[in-house]
């Protein structure tokens, strides 16, 4: 069924919440995208099939050409997984089309680093939880640094040519997950417990706090299953399905 209401309620927000914390910068350019640009980036750009609802919401959202922190975070996930192919693409020729030259704010294009943080989806959900639920820049650029790496996802986010490549970013890729957040969560503890220097403790208990948190994450997001293309809980562990 269809959730109407949070649909309504998600444009409504949308549309009511672009001048507030990381809006528009004043000395942003106001040219906005037509709705015959926006279909002909639809057209030519190879984006992912969006619902008729997704074009009207994506289309209140970068007509501005510019994604706010408040925009960025009423999108789900999976929104924001394809609104992110409507920044700086290529058109079938392999030219830039100009109106997606779309301007973001630091959270904003974090958010959307986070489609492509690894090459799991749950780990990717998982890292995306994480990071909406932080308010303060400090916090968002730590975290960004300390599991991947990155300070400027804008860049990552903009240009293919930046994603696993030699002098570009590499994504968090491994058979098994599992491991590799635990050896990291091993690796930090052993340095906490080994470090004598104060600044190198705090800087690996924040580390370590986020890794916890994210190995957590990552085992929800594991947890859940589709039944008619809605995730849920295991729920067939409970119940008789004879």
């Amino acid at each position: 069924m269809i959730n109407t209401k949070f649909r309504n309620t998600q444009l409504e927000y949308v549309a009511n919440n672009i001048d507030i914390q990381e809006s528009i910068p004043n000395n942003f350019s106001q040219d906005k995208i037509s709705k015959s640009e926006f279909d002909n980036m639809l057209e030519e750009m190879p984006v992912s099939i969006l619902s008729e609802y997704e074009k009207k919401l994506f289309f209140t959202i970068i007509e501005d050409k510019y994604i706010t922190t408040k925009e960025a975070e009423s999108l789900t996930y999976e929104q924001i997984k394809k609104i992110k192919d409507l920044i700086l693409e290529k058109d079938k020729k392999g030219e830039y089309i100009e109106a997606s030259f779309i301007n973001a704010s630091y959270k904003a294009n974090a958010l959307m680093f986070s489609a492509i943080v690894s090459d799991d989806d749950n780990f990717n959900k998982a890292f995306h939880n994480i990071l909406k639920n932080l308010t303060k820049t400090k916090d968002i650029l730590n975290f960004m640094i300390l599991v991947a790496g990155v300070t400027d996802p804008a860049t990552i986010v903009g240009f293919d040519e930046y994603l696993n490549t030699e002098y570009g970013f590499k994504q968090i890729r491994s058979d098994d997950l599992d491991s590799y957040l635990q050896e990291s969560i091993d690796e930090l503890k052993a340095k906490l417990n080994k470090s004598i220097n104060e600044s190198l403790k705090e800087y690996y208990k924040e580390a370590l706090s986020y890794y916890i948190k994210l190995e957590e994450y990552y085992q929800i997001e594991k947890n859940r299953f589709k039944i008619n293309g809605w995730q849920e809980d295991k729920i067939l562990n409970y119940i008789d399905i004879r």
